[in-house]
């Protein structure tokens, strides 16, 4: 199991007026185990809210998760969260 984070602010890119590109960011979280576990979603700085926008759980019952918050992933299955806008 492994969460990966990926970072919207981090695009080293250009667009073609060269200024920043900037997009979401957003935190996949895959279990393969055979029963939940739970993650740890990142403090503050990387995003004060989390939503929701993927989840293969048969019901992932919440809207939003705070910064920090343990978030349960049921077993063999994917949850994808996004970095409330500001």
């Amino acid at each position: 199991s492994v969460a990966v984070y990926l970072n919207g602010r981090g695009i080293p890119d250009r667009d073609v007026r060269g200024r920043r590109i900037i997009d979401d960011s957003f935190l996949m979280c895959f279990n393969a185990h055979y029963e939940p576990i739970e993650f740890t979603l990142p403090p503050a700085d990387f995003g004060a809210q989390w939503v929701p926008v993927i989840s293969s759980a048969a019901n992932p019952g919440i809207d939003q998760f705070a910064a920090g918050a343990q978030v349960s992933v049921d077993a063999r299955s994917v949850l994808v969260l996004r970095a409330d806008r500001e």
